[in-house]
């Protein structure tokens, strides 16, 4: 499973020089890494940069850093949940590349992908009712599914007596569900959901090596425009990211493994 955490430093390193290193104490909004001769990087040189939180209480996190103090060997950031202690793993880099550039980046690489398959468990069963309003967002269903139980672990039997119009889920007269509060499965298709959260989950359906050069595209566009394309090795970085993208997107294709159910007749 791939997190937001995990595409946005895989996008960092693949873009830039990412320092990694092990806390030495801090608090709910420091870190603190005071071993002789592991920074040497200027005053500020971090500030605005992101910092990840690789273990401890705010493993699968991430944060801006407000302020890196050289003489104190700290980063400043807004809390992440917890307080971070000595003997947490961390990575770092530099106010080049902002969390919300890193953020943005890997979300328009997902939103290029097109539609993916997608799942909801948004409605439960009425009895003998023929008509839903489909949960927002949910369109181009694919499969529709009922829950055999009521209560964890489901499992789920295919429904064949169904079709979608408009923002309706009509099933067809006299073969709706007989009974109440049954969780119904649809499967649909439809862009990936945009992701704000560091826990927010990639879809498994993108290879994450495809993901990290796409979003490396889209990141270095950004800088080289900020730069007014005045900058020889970021134009380069951007050839090399456009040419690892393409091998990606070969060497792994999206493979749509659900196909549009068949509508029976009633007999």
């Amino acid at each position: 499973m791939t997190t937001l955490q995990d595409a946005t430093l895989a996008l960092a390193k693949t873009i830039t020089s990412v320092k990694e290193g092990t806390a030495t104490g801090g608090s709910g909004t420091t870190l603190v890494n005071n071993l002789a001769g592991f920074h040497d990087e200027a005053d500020d040189y971090y500030t605005g940069g992101v910092i990840w939180f690789l273990s401890g209480l705010n493993a699968g996190k991430s944060a801006h850093i407000n302020d890196w103090d050289l003489a104190t060997f700290t980063f400043t950031f807004t809390t992440p949940g917890a307080a971070c202690a000595a003997g947490d793993r961390y990575a770092v880099v530099p106010l080049d590349f902002p969390r919300w550039l890193l953020v943005q980046s890997v979300n328009e690489a997902l939103k290029d992908l097109g539609d993916l398959p997608a799942t909801s468990t948004a409605l439960v069963t009425v009895a003998d009712q023929e008509k839903y309003d489909l949960p927002a967002g949910v369109r181009n269903v694919q499969k529709v599914e009922i829950a055999y139980a009521l209560t964890s672990p489901l499992a789920y039997y295919p429904h064949h007596n169904w079709r979608e119009y408009n923002d309706d889920l009509l099933f067809d007269t006299d073969l709706a569900p007989e009974d109440d509060d049954y969780t119904i499965r649809l499967w649909y298709l439809a862009a990936h959901a945009e992701l704000t959260a560091d826990s927010g989950v990639v879809t498994p359906y993108v290879h994450v090596d495809r993901l990290r050069w796409a979003s490396a595209v889209h990141a270095l566009r950004w800088l080289l425009r900020k730069r007014k394309g005045d900058d020889a090795y970021l134009r380069e970085q951007l050839n090399e990211a456009l040419t690892n993208a393409e091998f990606e997107k070969r060497r792994h294709p999206i493979e749509i493994d659900i196909q549009r159910d068949p509508h029976l007749a009633k007999w």
